[in-house]
């Protein structure tokens, strides 16, 4: 597992919260990727 600029994660750092604050970053993420016109939101 890596982040979206190549470095390593250490997945021993990963609890469950902190991979729910990853989840929503990559949604975030991905929403900034796709543009505003097709998020979940439909803004």
């Amino acid at each position: 597992m890596h982040w979206l600029d190549g470095t390593p994660v250490d997945t021993s750092l990963i609890t469950p919260d902190a991979f729910a604050v990853l989840a929503v970053q990559i949604d975030r993420a991905r929403e900034h990727l796709s543009g505003p016109s097709s998020s979940r939101e439909g803004r």
